[in-house]
């Protein structure tokens, strides 16, 4: 007969891999009598590296004439791309609010309010198709409507939204982009004459990173 309760797998993997980083980094200090600097464990869960070797490079390429264009060009369509991305995500996470909000009162049994004030955010779930005016009962149409099984945000939560078999390919993609994030930050940077003093990844936890 199979557990219904969660592997511990995992979480022994988890336990067992910072156990041995943190080790080696003991046994490197006894040994070395001196820690590295670009190598270094902030805190029993964080590892960073440190490097200055690329901060030629970033400074060569950001100052090219070709790329430095581009690079202008760039960062002011990434201007109104963040306005705008602002604003949609801004109205998304309303429109899930409403979702929680309703979802919320119809397990508690309460009735949203009698009232045609309702009609403009049906229109914000999705259009008005099935909305017959201000609803009775304790479960009102508008609130089954809002709280139904589409919802516009979906949290990622590995082993329950995110198959555990994914979980790899999500943390590589996240460092990916985190490295491919700070080198814009670097660039933009070298554009400004703001010398770069280091750059680096780091790892928190299970969180891959990067930092200039």
């Amino acid at each position: 007969m199979e557990s219904s309760y969660p592997s511990l797998l995992p979480v022994l993997w988890f336990v067992g891999a910072w156990a041995l980083v943190n080790l080696g980094f003991v046994l490197a200090r006894l040994v070395c009598r001196r820690t590295s600097d670009s190598v270094e464990l902030v805190s029993p869960l964080h590892v960073r590296i440190t490097t200055r070797a690329l901060n030629g490079a970033v400074e060569a390429i950001a100052q090219s004439p070709r790329i430095a264009r581009v690079l202008d060009g760039f960062y002011a369509a990434g201007v109104l791309v963040g306005v705008a991305s602002m604003v949609l995500c801004t109205g998304l996470l309303g429109i899930a609010a409403i979702q929680i909000a309703a979802a919320i009162g119809i397990r508690a049994g309460a009735a949203l309010p009698s009232v045609d004030l309702w009609q403009p955010l049906v229109a914000l779930a999705g259009g008005s198709a099935g909305y017959a005016g201000p609803a009775e009962g304790p479960e009102p149409r508008l609130g089954r409507r809002l709280a139904g099984d589409a919802q516009v945000l979906q949290p990622i939560i590995p082993g329950v939204t995110l198959p555990a078999g994914h979980l790899w390919h999500y943390l590589v993609a996240l460092a990916a982009c985190a490295v491919i994030h700070e080198l814009g930050h670097a660039c933009a940077a070298a554009r400004a004459r703001v010398p770069m003093r280091a750059c680096g990844v780091f790892l928190l936890g299970i969180y891959p990173g990067a930092f200039v």
